[in-house]
């Protein structure tokens, strides 16, 4: 069985425009340089002929410059992952800048058809004419004639005395320059893994669109799908842009490939997506007699299983993926006070998915005697001038490259987790998908053990049977490192070495292990009842103080996962939530105590805008002159609750007044967490709208639960029904079911277990893990190996990001 390699379609798609690109500079968005550093990087972009490669958001007139080939430029190519009215700023200073360009050619990955169906874009259905036209009324040149017949093409009109884009002619009186424009579509600007798994580029028009509206009973953020209860999803009026332009991403994505498709849906806006991918009309003509192969699309909610991509399982790539340092997202500004978010309006906020390998600097004194710090070392005067530093920090060398936390603010400089161009690094990476933490380690010592035998090289000594302690991976690393040549020959195994080493420090090792053990006490816990779950989530949030694993957003991480068990387990979900109301108002207190403690340790929390001078006036009175205990304090707070009448009018300077204003901090901080417990509720309420023999509490091997995705193949690789998934027809597939039906000639409806290739979109996100699932269940299902299955999401997860998306920076309550 002959696979679809996913890194050579996007490569051959880009391939069919080298011509249009050779011989001009190439000015590539964010999105979209993201997609060409997993489809081959520059080596693969120059082999199209390219002058310069350059960023479009960054554009300057010395770009010119860079360039290496002689002669006067002609020709600008953009490529954009945006919608043009988006992107459509930057093109234009960009061709401002070179006012001597002749040729632009604009390629996007949206189609003109998504472009007119999309509500964000003032765009219609001749999208790119009117998008030509406007881009040459705002350069301020004169008429215009159609060049030819392609509508999308413009070339200024050969009038005598006609100005030059800069508003000149020539000395003779002869026309300036002439500038044509062209605006086409450019398909499979996707992010490929590896050949089987592939996400959106975190700045692409996909990724950032909102999957869901801001109801306030379904919605979990702008990032995730809604949850169904009870309203209309499928009506004219409720359509996200996120939807429309992953159902046009999809069709043509599965066009290029050649594939007729039988789509499936399971969850709400997966449904809406499906039903707009049925409806579209194949943007490929096959050649006359060409047969397509049959293939299924699945389409999947993240919103149905929100407990996988938040829980620290036990893959290796999960821990990498966790703890390599990635670019910054820009966040949104804040809301003004008394506004609310739109969700429509606001896109939404993806860290990139090229995480970065750190180059480790020895300057701690725990290796100044490694041979391989002459490779290393020279590079850090490099690396300190090209940082982009954000947010005023500013990057220390003496320190450890691995940044801690979300790594907000600092973009470290370093390799990738595999080096596009290299075929073997990315089948190592494949290989790690499927590994777990010991199993991965023991495959990456089997690969350091080759390449020391392949460079006639003695291991550095012996290492225990059955594992590989970090110590002996250090060792293997940097011998290989030792002299340039052995450095540059295995650059992509070193790379990965480097990543694994990342996760698998002492620091990182005990936070992982400790959040997993707190996982499985809450899975472990959720079949004694809610009562359970909420002391074990109150005991959590009370460690805050002394355990050093645990702050406040991994706290509210635990939460996420222990409020999507409490909705499993739980039979009632009202407004109220899975747990009593004295449950609750006990967790919140709790929640309010750790707040004003002391300055949460991790991440920013986002409910907290706008308290942060309130709180760091609090904290700073706590630390300097409070020495009440906390049974203390919160016997003061009972009685100010009660006496909260007669505090109204007292005067803010007094001693009186301070408590005033403590106690307002606190009733606003009560408010601020009776939002994250609203969306909390509607976590629970996300996994109720699961169907049952699906959900984790039905299964009867008392084993851990596993992933919603790894259950659905099970049941697919068997060949089973599965409980809620929707089969759409196409117009053709609903005639012969309906209209020939009745004469006995109705086809059968295909299932999804009947597919000899499977593509898989989780909309909202994957998990590396969910990778591993997937695989296994399709090893043991008899039949499985004859399946091919392509794995997508909208982006890689970590638990930082599903924080991020529902509670955290990127969803302001």
């Amino acid at each position: 069985m002959v696979g679809v390699d996913l890194v050579r379609e996007c490569q051959r798609c880009i391939a069919k425009v080298a011509d249009e690109v050779e011989g001009g500079i190439l000015y590539v968005d964010s999105g979209a340089g993201e997609a060409l550093h997993f489809m081959g990087g520059l080596p693969f972009i120059l082999q199209l002929g390219v002058r310069a490669v350059c960023s479009l958001e960054n554009a300057s007139p010395l770009d010119a410059v860079v360039a290496w080939r002689p002669g006067e430029l002609q020709k600008v190519v953009v490529l954009t992952t945006q919608l043009l009215s988006d992107a459509h700023r930057y093109i234009l200073r960009c061709l401002r800048y070179h006012p001597a360009v002749r040729h632009c050619t604009v390629f996007t990955s949206i189609s003109q058809d998504a472009h007119s169906a999309c509500p964000e874009t003032p765009l219609g259905t001749d999208s790119f004419r009117e998008y030509t036209s406007l881009l040459l009324q705002d350069l301020q040149l004169p008429s215009f004639t159609p060049k030819g017949d392609d509508a999308s093409s413009y070339v200024q009109g050969d009038v005598e005395g006609t100005p030059s884009p800069t508003g000149s002619t020539e000395s003779d009186g002869r026309p300036g320059p002439r500038l044509s424009i062209t605006v086409e579509h450019l398909p499979m600007m996707l992010c490929p893994l590896t050949k089987g798994v592939f996400v959106l580029p975190s700045g692409s028009a996909e990724a950032e669109a909102p999957l869901s509206d801001n109801r306030p009973n379904s919605s979990l953020g702008p990032g995730l799908p809604a949850i169904d209860t009870g309203v209309p999803l499928d009506g004219d009026d409720y359509i996200p842009s996120g939807a429309t332009l992953l159902a046009h991403m999809l069709q043509h994505f599965t066009a290029q490939l050649e594939l007729k498709m039988e789509v499936f849906s399971l969850g709400p806006l997966a449904q809406i997506v499906g039903k707009m991918v049925t409806g579209l009309a194949s943007p490929v003509a096959t050649e006359h007699g060409a047969q397509k192969r049959s293939a299924g699309l699945l389409l999947v909610d993240r919103s149905l299983d929100l407990i996988t991509p938040s829980c620290h399982n036990d893959v290796l790539l999960d821990r990498v993926f966790s703890s390599l340092p990635r670019r910054p997202a820009k966040l949104r500004p804040p809301h003004p006070p008394g506004v609310s978010s739109n969700f429509q309006s606001c896109p939404v906020v993806r860290r990139p998915v090229d995480f970065r390998v750190p180059i480790k600097s020895y300057q701690d004194g725990s290796d100044k005697n490694s041979s391989n710090m002459g490779l290393v070392f020279p590079l850090f005067p490099i690396m300190s001038s090209w940082d982009t530093v954000s947010q005023g920090k500013k990057y220390d060398n003496s320190k450890s490259t691995a940044v801690e936390g979300k790594n907000a603010g600092v973009e470290v400089m370093g390799g990738s987790l595999a080096v596009p161009w290299d075929q073997l690094g990315v089948d190592r990476v494949n290989s790690l998908l499927e590994k777990s933490t010991k199993d991965g380690t023991l495959l990456l010592r089997k690969w350091l053990h080759e390449a020391w035998r392949l460079e006639k090289q003695t291991i550095r000594g012996k290492g225990r049977l059955g594992t590989m302690t970090l110590t002996e991976l250090a060792s293997l690393r940097t011998g290989l490192a030792s002299k340039p040549d052995m450095a540059l020959r295995h650059l992509s195994l070193l790379q990965v070495a480097q990543a694994v080493e990342e996760a698998l420090s002492t620091a990182r090792w005990s936070e992982w292990e400790a959040l997993a053990s707190a996982e499985r006490i809450l899975r472990l816990t959720a079949g004694d009842g809610s009562q359970s779950l909420a002391l074990q989530l109150r005991d959590m949030v009370q460690q805050t103080s002394s355990d050093n694993m645990l702050d406040l957003t991994k706290v509210l991480t635990l939460a996420i996962v222990g409020y999507a068990l409490a909705g499993e387990t739980t039979p009632r979900i009202g407004s109220s939530g899975p747990f009593a109301w004295e449950e609750e108002a006990v967790l919140k207190e709790s929640l309010v105590d750790a707040i004003l403690q002391g300055p949460p340790r991790g991440a920013d929390l986002g409910f907290l805008r706008g308290l942060d001078q309130a709180l760091d006036s609090h904290w700073h009175r706590l630390q300097s002159g409070g020495t009440e205990s906390l049974e203390q304090n919160k016997e003061k707070s009972i009685q100010a609750d009660e006496e909260w009448e007669k505090w109204e009018g007292v005067d803010g300077g007094s001693e009186e007044g301070e408590e005033f204003n403590d106690m307002q901090l606190k009733l606003e901080l009560r408010d601020r967490l009776q939002e994250v417990v609203n969306v909390l509720h509607r976590v629970a309420a996300a996994r109720v709208r699961l169907p049952l023999p699906l959900r984790s509490s039905e299964e009867q091997n008392g084993a851990m639960p596993s992933s919603l995705l790894q259950r659905i193949f099970s049941l697919t690789f068997s060949k089973v029904d599965i409980p809620g998934l929707q089969h759409h027809s196409s117009a053709v597939g609903r005639f012969f079911k309906s209209g020939l039906g009745r004469f006995g000639l109705g086809q059968a409806k295909p299932k999804l277990g009947d597919q000899k290739l499977i593509i898989v979109f989780v909309i909202g996100g994957i998990q590396a893990s969910e990778v591993r699932d997937i695989r296994e269940a399709q090893v043991g299902a008899p039949g499985g190996d004859d399946v091919e299955v392509l794995i997508g999401g909208t982006t890689i997860l970590t638990p930082a990001d599903m924080y991020d998306l529902l509670l955290g920076s990127c969803y302001s309550v």
